[in-house]
């Protein structure tokens, strides 16, 4: 029985985690958009491609809107490893950190996907 507490909590953390991430982006979406009326996939597109009008876009990116990525995946780890401790309800720092490392992976496989976040520069 403790073995199913730990795999739904791992589970049921992981997507506390990509919700939160999810949510708090698209709102961050919302506040600000991708220029020339086109779509997030359209511009994930092109900045997946590495395009000028993608770097010139995440140039123009104000430091706030940067911030609130951070604060995303920050909280998306917080939430999603406290309530996968919570569900597993023993060893709570090992399946909270799990989740951190799930986080963690996905950051850097971003890192890695995204070709223009290597060459721009960082707002100030």
């Amino acid at each position: 029985m403790k073995i199913f507490r730990s795999i739904a909590g791992i589970a049921v953390g992981a997507i506390v985690a990509v919700i939160v991430i999810m949510v708090v982006e698209t709102a961050n979406g919302f506040i600000y958009p991708p220029p020339d009326g086109k779509t997030g996939e359209e511009w994930y597109k092109e900045m997946m491609e590495g395009t000028p009008a993608a770097k010139e876009w995440l140039r123009s990116i104000p430091t706030s809107t940067m911030a609130m990525l951070q604060v995303a995946w920050g909280l998306g780890a917080c939430l999603g490893g406290a309530v996968a401790a919570l569900i597993a309800g023993r060893l709570r720092l090992l399946h909270a950190g799990i989740i951190g490392a799930l986080i963690l992976a996905a950051t850097i496989y971003n890192f890695y996907c995204l070709k223009t976040q290597l060459d721009y520069a960082h707002p100030d």
